[in-house]
Order: structure tokens, then sequence, then C-alpha cells
């Protein structure tokens, strides 16, 4: 409270500025054109009056600019320092381990500040990215849930910002279909009967992951690693899976994998004759 009647403070001083500017200007005017007026033509004194009136009128337009500059600028140094206390408080709300219900808080409320502003997603990859590797040892609840339902709607594209590490993640039975985890990296982690349908993999890490009986229809994997995975019994069905690497994974019991899907796979898997 103290912090908003300082800027309005400010406000209103850089507003007063700006008024004060104009009359005095105005009142410079009428000095120097009472003075002047003596002893010209008629036709003298309106020329001279023209002028000055348009270089008041410009010097005003200057002045309110000027002001408008000052403000704008005070309103968006308020807006920022705003959005990193909201950010500041949302981080330390992950931490509180009595409550779920204030650790799914402060994620929805990371994901409006980056809506707001999409500078924000990459402090959002790493703050949940570490909250879904620590939170998940302990079981899969809404908040891991909810964290990674909001890291899946990040607008991100192949080839652009940081990797997102969800390494050993504890994963197993999470609903994640349709979300963009584009070139996450799952090394290691625990993802058996997640359900992966139309997700946008592409480039993601899934590096000697358990994923046993897997969803994973209509994902897209294009060159996606896959090497050393427990993928028996996992769901092809319409994957994308151009450049995929299995080398060393396990494709044994794998359902609606077809001849094509398999051709395009790089490396030679185990389980599949």
């Amino acid at each position: 409270m103290h912090q908003a009647f300082k800027r309005a403070g400010r406000i209103a001083a850089i507003s007063c500025a700006a008024l004060l500017v104009v009359v005095a200007l105005w009142a410079a005017l009428d000095w120097l054109t009472a003075a002047d007026n003596a002893g010209h033509s008629t036709a003298e004194v309106t020329s001279i009056n023209d002028t000055r009136n348009t270089a008041i009128q410009f010097l005003t337009l200057c002045a309110v600019l000027a002001g408008f500059s000052l403000t704008l600028g005070s309103f968006r140094a308020s807006q920022k320092a705003s959005r990193a206390a909201i950010f500041s408080t949302a981080v330390e709300n992950l931490g509180n381990e009595a409550s779920v219900a204030v650790r799914i808080g402060g994620i929805h409320t990371l994901h409006v500040l980056a809506q707001e502003d999409p500078t924000f997603w990459p402090h959002l990859d790493r703050v949940l990215g570490a909250f879904v590797r620590q939170r998940s040892q302990s079981g899969v609840g809404q908040d891991v849930q909810d964290a990674l339902t909001v890291l899946g709607l990040r607008p991100r594209e192949w080839s652009t910002g940081p990797v997102l590490d969800l390494r050993l993640s504890k994963l197993e039975g999470l609903d994640l279909a349709g979300v963009n985890l584009t070139q996450a990296n799952f090394g290691g982690a625990d993802l058996r009967s997640v359900h992966f349908a139309g997700a946008k993999l592409k480039g993601a890490i899934f590096k000697d992951c358990a994923m046993r009986s897997c969803l994973l229809t209509n994902a897209d994997m294009q060159s996606a690693s896959l090497e050393g995975a427990d993928l028996q019994g996992a769901d092809f069905l319409g994957t994308v899976t151009k450049s995929i690497n299995v080398r060393g994974a396990n494709l044994g019991g794998v359902l609606n994998l077809t001849e094509a899907q398999r051709a395009q796979m790089l490396g030679t898997p185990l389980g599949l004759d």
C-alpha cells in the first residue's frame, strides 16, 4: 500500500509539473505579446502572434508528451515490480509442505503470470521442472499433475528455449495427453502407463525410461531418443516415429506399431523380430 501511494505521488507530481510548464508558457506569451505589439502594424503584430502561438503550441505538446512518457515509464516499472513480487510469492507457495491447495495455487499463479508476460515461461520451465522432479519422489498428486499440465501449455516451438529437465521424475499413470513437452529431458524417469496421446514430444529424451504400457497414440515423437527405454506393451497407434532412436530399447509386445513406423526408427531395438 505504501508503494502504491508513492507511485501515485510521483505520477501526480509529474502531471503538475507538466501543467505548470504549460501555464508558464502561456503567461510568457501574453507578456511578450503585450511588450512587442507597440510600434508595429496590425499585419506585423498578427504575424508575430501567429509565430509565437505556433511555438507555444509545439512546446506545450512537447511538455505533455514528456509528462506522458515519464508517467508511462513509472507505470511499467511499477507493473514489473508487482509481477516480480507475485512470482516470488508463488514460488514460496510451491514449497508449502502442509497444503496441496497452496501449492496448486502457486502453480496456477505462475501460469497466469506467463500468460500476461511470455518472458516468464523460461522461469516456469526451471521452477516447475524442479518442483516436479522433487515432489514426484514422494508420490504423484494433483499438484504434480497440474504443474506438468501448465508446462505442457507453454508456447514452445522445435529447437527453441532451454531444455525442460524432468530427469528421474516418478510420473506413473499421469494424464499428459496433448501436452507440449518438446525437447523435454525425461532421462531415467518412471513413465509407466502415462497417457501421452496427441502430445508434442519432438526431440524429447526418454533414455533408460520405464515406459511400459505408455499410451503414445498420435503423439509426435520425431527425433526423440528412446535409447534403452522399456516400452513393453506401449501403444504406437498413429505415433510419428520419424528418426526416433530406439537403440537398446525394449519394444517387446508393443501395440499398433506398423512396418512403416518401424522403418523410420533408428537403431536396433530389443523384442522385435
